[in-house]
């Protein structure tokens, strides 16, 4: 679920719970807004459609503790190489891997809002060369990542290089609904995948906005039988035609 974080001065992180699904975050900021944020892996035995789908969700509730209104704009982002980063007047971040282990493979992204009647919007990133079953330090080299939410008004998003991207949202609280196309390393200009929402004012009532991340890999295992390798798709291609219709 990710490691204690790093929230900045501003922030003071009042708790943390930890349960087998959920991590929840419990963060004051300037004793003026309270915000929480829950990490959740969905476990649902009795529904093979909706636990084939390989997601995590991340809610984030804000709501006023002074008893005072507040206009509050919130910025979340995912890179090729670091855990979703959230802001609500600060910094939340932690270091973890997604695209790739090698911080010198080329990763590919685009940006997108599903046609169904709830659309969603996403950003999907994935290694520009793909490796079916390899893994370098630990982590997976195939499959796509989709970073997720509800297309409403208010929502903006960017991708680009992280410092600028981050200082675009510092200094505006808000994005320009751009995509940078120079597919390149991880490592090179750090691209980052950007949500933000403008809350609007806020009071002492809850504001919650849901995102989601997910690694859609067609196939799940492969292994040696009696006739030779033999590979098993993963479950939710049994439920659903591609990837953008198991995200949507």
């Amino acid at each position: 679920m990710g490691t204690p974080l790093d929230v900045g001065s501003n922030v003071n992180q009042t708790s943390l719970e930890y349960t087998s699904t959920k991590s929840i975050f419990t963060l004051d900021i300037e004793g003026k807004v309270e915000m929480v944020v829950t990490f959740l892996s969905p476990v649902i035995p009795d529904d093979l459609k909706r636990s084939s789908l390989p997601q995590s969700y991340m809610e984030v509730d804000v709501h006023s503790t002074d008893g005072s209104e507040h206009t509050v704009q919130l910025y979340t982002d995912i890179s090729a190489g670091e855990y979703p980063s959230v802001i609500a007047s600060t910094w939340l971040t932690s270091d973890t891997e997604w695209v790739s282990g090698d911080r010198a493979a080329i990763a590919e992204w685009s940006y997108d809002v599903s046609s169904d009647i709830n659309a969603v919007a996403y950003h999907k990133v994935f290694r520009q060369e793909q490796l079916p079953f390899a893994e370098i330090n630990q982590q997976t080299e195939f499959g796509n990542w989709f970073y997720a939410t509800q297309s409403t008004t208010g929502l903006m998003h960017r991708s680009g290089a992280d410092t600028v991207t981050r200082q675009q949202f510092a200094t505006s609280g808000g994005l320009d609904n751009t995509a940078d196309a120079n597919y390149r390393a991880i490592q090179d200009a750090w691209p980052v995948f950007a949500f933000a929402k403008d809350l609007g004012s806020v009071g002492s009532s809850s504001v919650s906005t849901l995102f989601q991340l997910s690694l859609h890999q067609k196939d799940a295992i492969q292994f040696l039988g009696e006739s030779g390798v033999q590979v098993v798709p993963s479950l939710w291609t049994s439920y659903f035609s591609d990837d953008v219709a198991a995200v949507s």
